[in-house]
């Protein structure tokens, strides 16, 4: 299932739930983007080109030639 995300650092990112990496890949490769897996460890969030195995939250598709890990904000500390 696809969701919209907004990046500060880009626009028209789209995410999927980690459902149906055979679905992401074909996208990909129709709208010649790259799949990058947003990750989180505690509070750190970062997004990893390729498919990852650990500690992901949903795949993204961005534009081509982006860098191989991109940081993004991390979340706020609870309490």
């Amino acid at each position: 299932m696809a969701f919209n995300l907004s990046l500060p650092l880009l626009t028209d990112a789209e995410a999927f739930t980690c459902e149906d990496p055979v679905e992401v890949e074909q996208k990909a490769r129709d709208t010649g983007r790259a799949v990058y897996s947003w990750q989180c460890s505690g509070r750190e969030n970062w997004l990893a080109r390729g498919f990852q195995r650990t500690d992901v939250i949903a795949w993204v598709l961005l534009p081509d030639g982006l860098p191989e890990v991109i940081d993004l904000e991390d979340d706020e500390a609870c309490g």
